[in-house]
């Protein structure tokens, strides 16, 4: 549509001087760590006798895998 706006924030490394810019690993990589602090906290809260309750964060994934450049919301297979 000619004239419309992008309603996410658009991360395009070429043009990020000259729009807004929000960089999703920068933003996911805080919300790993809330993730990884809260993870022993809920163990300790949910351990039973020898079972305790484990996370990690294994991995991210994100983007358009042929546009390293380009984040996608709600991407799927």
């Amino acid at each position: 549509m000619a004239g419309s706006r992008p309603r996410r924030p658009y991360a395009y490394a070429g043009s990020r001087h000259r729009m807004p810019y929000r960089n999703s690993i920068a933003h996911a990589a805080v919300v790993i760590d809330a993730l990884e602090r809260w993870f022993p906290e809920y163990a300790a809260r949910h351990t039973d006798g020898l079972v305790a309750p484990q996370g990690i964060v294994s991995s991210v994934e994100g983007g358009r895998p042929r546009t390293s450049a380009s984040p996608v919301f709600g991407h799927r297979r």
